[in-house]
């Protein structure tokens, strides 16, 4: 059984920040003409410069959870309009693929199984599917014969998957939504008030332990095996398969008093994400607070941003809990809770970034650097496209994924 220190290489090459909701929200507030703060505006200035100069802002999928919620279409545009230059649209991979990878890294460290270091996956990708699916997935124009066709100019496809994913991002005003419903949108509203939510299961969870004097150690344990094995049971059940890894190995059992045991606890504490998310979710529970969904996003956002990101703006409530379970120290990032601290850690942000570095996985797939386009793509001349030529939506690996039929073809 190999022993090994913990050592997820987890910082990307990129100096990167995550921005909570609330700053985009203010940030918007300034480019609208809607605030006067004085930090407000220096930090949009700052955030627009360093964006520019190769600093990532980076979203996740709780970002496009808490801007679908907002029901005024203006407000969601208005976000949008600060989002998507600043960010590009760049987002960390969707939360099970980062979990998959940290578990088989830390089989590799305490089992030695896989026999090799698992190679360093891919976090920052474009997109709202991969936000959700960890798949970047670009449009691509195709012939009558199902064959992709390859002399269309690449900034021309890169300005319009920008401007789909900038579309998507903001959501559909109110004329859209009833053709959209019949096609099975849901507002993200009622999603929320679901008795099987992520927020009732919280809420269902602390009931249970509203009898016990204090939430104690033995509830962390509870909370880790939860989020590692509620959540992803099945991936671990596929992983161990794969790898021979003998389920005592990495399945807790309170009663043991084995070296199987003691791994299996180290295991849990050696995957970053779902470790952090037990401490964060332990200590609401420790202070006998009633579940929100901003709590329990924030919670989810800060358990991927933390490990994996070099700045993180969050709330002072998230921050001090982020800090009280020592969340900045183990990862060493820095997170903070004020515009003005934002502009403090700025410049040297902007003294990391590497000017021969290549750009972020994403766009460059598609054509050359350039702005991030919130413009309408020009209509193709006729001659630039065969007849019967469409637009299809296509993943990594070349799958179609949708294949709308679009004007302008």
């Amino acid at each position: 059984m190999m022993q090994a220190e913990p050592g997820q290489p987890m910082k990307m090459a990129w100096p990167t920040v995550f921005l909570d909701q609330w700053v985009w929200i203010r940030f918007a507030a300034v480019a609208t003409g809607r605030s006067r703060d004085p930090d407000d505006a220096r930090a949009y200035d700052e955030v627009r410069q360093a964006s520019a100069e190769g600093v990532v802002f980076a979203l996740s999928a709780t970002r496009y959870e808490e801007t679908g919620r907002i029901r005024d279409p203006r407000q969601r545009q208005d976000i949008a309009d600060v989002v998507a230059p600043i960010s590009e649209l760049r987002s960390l991979r969707v939360h099970n693929d980062l979990v998959e990878h940290q578990i088989k890294i830390a089989l590799h460290e305490i089992l030695g199984r896989p026999t090799f270091r698992p190679s360093p996956l891919q976090v920052i990708g474009v997109g709202a599917h991969w936000s959700f699916t960890g798949v970047n997935a670009f449009h691509r124009v195709f012939d009558a014969r199902d064959k992709v066709v390859d002399t269309i100019d690449g900034s021309w496809l890169r300005q319009v998957a920008q401007y789909t994913e900038y579309r998507l991002f903001a959501g559909p005003v109110d004329s859209e939504l009833p053709a959209l419903e019949k096609r099975g949108y849901v507002d993200p509203r009622q999603l929320e008030a679901s008795a099987t939510s992520r927020l009732e299961q919280e809420r269902a969870l602390a009931t249970q332990f509203g009898s016990r004097s204090d939430p104690s150690a033995t509830v962390l344990r509870f909370l880790q095996v939860r989020e590692l094995w509620g959540t992803h049971g099945k991936m671990l059940a596929r992983i161990a398969q794969e790898y021979g890894v003998p389920g005592r190995a990495i399945m807790p059992d309170p009663n043991a008093r084995t070296p199987f045991a003691r791994d299996a606890a180290e295991f849990m504490e050696r995957i970053p994400t779902t470790h952090l998310m037990a401490q964060l979710k332990h200590g609401i529970y420790r202070q006998r607070r009633e579940w929100t969904w901003n709590m329990l996003r924030d919670i989810e956002s800060m358990s991927v941003a933390i490990p994996y990101t070099d700045v993180v703006v969050m709330d002072k409530d998230a921050v001090d809990l982020a800090t009280r379970v020592g969340a900045p120290t183990r990862f060493n990032t820095t997170v903070i809770a004020r515009m003005g601290e934002l502009i403090d850690v700025l410049p040297d942000l902007r003294k990391d970034v590497n000017a021969d570095a290549e750009e972020p996985p994403g766009w460059e797939r598609l054509g050359p650097r350039a702005p991030f386009q919130l413009d309408l793509p020009r209509s193709l001349e006729p001659e630039e496209v065969p007849i019967g030529a469409q637009l299809r939506l296509v993943g990594d690996d070349g799958e179609i994924i949708h294949s709308p039929r679009t004007p302008g073809l």
